[in-house]
């Protein structure tokens, strides 16, 4: 890592060699750094090829991995195979500064750049399903009256913060919460009568505009499921 003058913060000439260990996080292609285990070993001036740089930018290029292929023998028996060498290209994340996300790796001496593969499409959800979004609608609709009057009447917002409306009659909603003034949130459920819904922990936020006495919403169910949905929703 290049080091900078701590007043001007102007690179110095000299490189700071770090040790640190990443671990992998299980299901993404994003490593984390090991608490406890970064420090600076040395400070030289010229860095060696074999090192690993950490630019400023959040880019860490590392030149060599040594990767070991297994093979996994009945009953379970973990087995050596082949160990292969790849160079590898990995960003930090701006919001987890300790979790590097790899970016594309390279079989040394090989010349082709390998990308990560592409996560799996998003679940498609049948028509059949995007209709099990009527129904916090139709609840939703139970309340609005309540909150228009009211609000016509005293000026007023008539849930309590962080209370939670349970649906009567709710087969696919979970229930109703708000958490702010004018905000009424409508969570899926996880199943519906035994099956996993497709929307499961899926959120449509009604949202109260005291001055006109009307409801706008937003969601994060993507457009393509909400053609269904009598009101428009915002992403």
């Amino acid at each position: 890592m290049q080091q900078r003058h701590p007043i001007t913060q102007k690179p110095t000439g000299e490189m700071a060699v770090s040790h640190v260990d990443l671990s992998l996080i299980e299901g993404v292609d994003d490593f984390k750094i090991v608490p406890g285990t970064l420090e600076i070993t040395e400070v030289v001036s010229t860095a060696s090829e074999c090192h690993a740089t950490y630019n400023y930018n959040g880019t860490l290029h590392i030149p060599n991995i040594d990767v070991e292929r297994v093979i996994v023998l009945p009953p379970g028996i973990i087995a050596g195979s082949v160990t292969k060498t790849y160079a590898a290209t990995l960003h930090q994340l701006p919001l987890s500064p300790d979790v590097f996300h790899l970016d594309e790796y390279t079989p040394v001496g090989s010349g082709t750049v390998i990308e990560p593969p592409p996560p799996p499409p998003a679940e498609e959800c049948s028509q059949e399903e995007q209709a099990q979004l009527m129904e916090p609608f139709t609840l939703y609709q139970a309340i609005m009256p309540m909150v228009v009057s009211e609000n016509m009447i005293n000026g007023e917002w008539p849930i309590p913060l962080s209370s939670a409306i349970t649906p009567p009659t709710g087969v696919y909603t979970a229930g109703f919460e708000t958490h702010d003034p004018f905000h009424i949130d409508a969570t899926m459920k996880s199943e519906a009568e035994g099956v996993a819904s497709c929307f499961a922990g899926k959120t449509i936020h009604f949202i109260f505009d005291p001055n006109t006495n009307t409801f706008g919403c937003n969601t994060d169910i993507p457009t393509e499921y909400m053609t269904l949905f009598p009101m428009t929703c915002n992403q």
